[in-house]
């Protein structure tokens, strides 16, 4: 017989996190699943304890995010399954029905509700000579920094339309990576006449612009090259990777090739469910269609963070605050005034980010 939770959360990020918290401490029972051994989603990845990393993500980007692992870690009363994939959703008569696997084989887990919280991935791009050995995503090389402080190559180009980027490039300078170049293919114009636009942006988004500002800034005075306007167009070697191409005609050797060009929402769990989904205009991909309480099409799932939509981890966690505060309306734990004076906060804090997001 299937184990029954209140509330199955899939994705221990920030979403997955930020509900479990609220929905602990209301007392439900909860368990969250996730592919990764360690809490802490990909924007975390966390090291394997057996590794004894030390200096694990070192600065300040990071410390809101952690501080909501390490009290998430603590939670009494949390099943905490990693190394799980949740491969079936299904919704029964009492709830839905989760088939998942792990390396001692298949199990189910039911739960009265579900929040999908799965993250997102990076969005593959094909170019020429994209499959040569040396071809990554920028999201594998900063796993490889994050998680096992491994430097996956000696000489690194990036190249893409994504400020993440910047923040990988710096990453691979502080951990001694000879960084080639980090090249954006939109123009420099079209990223400031956003700034133009609503030239108060900055100031209700303070941290994600000091960070790539940072990390811009960083990059300079280390002498390595950003420029605007530059478009790969090949991934030039014959077994492996040799160098980078652009449109202007000119070659840069490395052995790595990283691309950023945004990312694609973790959505095919709520789509099997039969959720409805919405297209992602802005930024590609699927995505779960949801109310202002992160409430799905199919009663009794809910989902939040970047399965609705890419918009990054800081949106994720309040997204995954609003999904736990609805899920406690949804089951008579707080009345509509109060649900509505806790989500107050957040909603006002979603509003600023949200038009961070959309300059991405």
């Amino acid at each position: 017989m299937s184990e029954m939770f209140d509330l199955a959360i899939i994705g221990g990020g920030p979403a997955g996190q930020a509900a479990a918290e609220i929905a602990c401490a209301a007392g439900l029972g909860v368990v969250v699943l996730d592919e990764q051994p360690r809490m802490g989603g990909q924007i975390l990845r966390q090291p394997p304890a057996t590794l004894g990393v030390r200096d694990w993500l070192p600065g300040a980007t990071y410390d809101d995010l952690k501080a909501q692992l390490h009290r998430t870690e603590a939670l009494d009363g949390l099943d905490w399954r990693g190394g799980i994939s949740v491969l079936g959703l299904f919704r029964q008569a009492d709830g839905f029905q989760l088939l998942a696997t792990d390396r001692d084989g298949r199990m189910t887990i039911a739960a009265r509700r579900v929040l999908v919280a799965a993250g997102c991935y990076d969005m593959p791009t094909a170019f020429p000579g994209w499959t040569l050995p040396g071809v990554m995503s920028a999201g594998g090389v900063q796993a490889f920094l994050k998680s096992q402080q491994v430097v996956p190559g000696k000489r690194f180009v990036l190249a893409g339309t994504h400020p993440l980027q910047l923040l990988v490039a710096d990453q691979l300078r502080k951990a001694g990576a000879d960084v080639a170049g980090v090249h954006f293919a939109q123009g420099l114009g079209a990223m400031a006449g956003q700034l133009l636009r609503d030239p108060l942006l900055p100031l209700g988004n303070l941290r994600p612009f000091r960070d790539a500002a940072a990390a811009f800034a960083n990059l300079r005075r280390a002498g390595v090259p950003v420029r605007f306007g530059q478009r790969l167009v090949r991934a030039r070697g014959s077994e492996r990777l040799e160098a980078a191409e652009f449109a202007d005609g000119s070659r840069i050797a490395c052995d790595v090739l990283a691309t950023c060009y945004g990312f694609l929402p973790q959505a095919d769990l709520p789509r099997q469910a039969g959720c409805a989904m919405q297209r992602c205009e802005r930024t590609g991909g699927i995505a779960a269609k949801v109310d202002r309480w992160q409430r799905s099409s199919v009663q009794g799932l809910s989902a939040a963070g970047e399965t609705t939509g890419v918009a990054g981890a800081e949106i994720a966690l309040r997204e995954g605050r609003l999904a736990a505060i609805g899920i406690l309306l949804a089951d008579g734990l707080l009345s509509e005034s109060e649900a509505e004076m806790r989500a107050a906060p957040t909603r006002r804090e979603l509003a600023k980010l949200q038009r961070f997001a959309d300059l991405l």
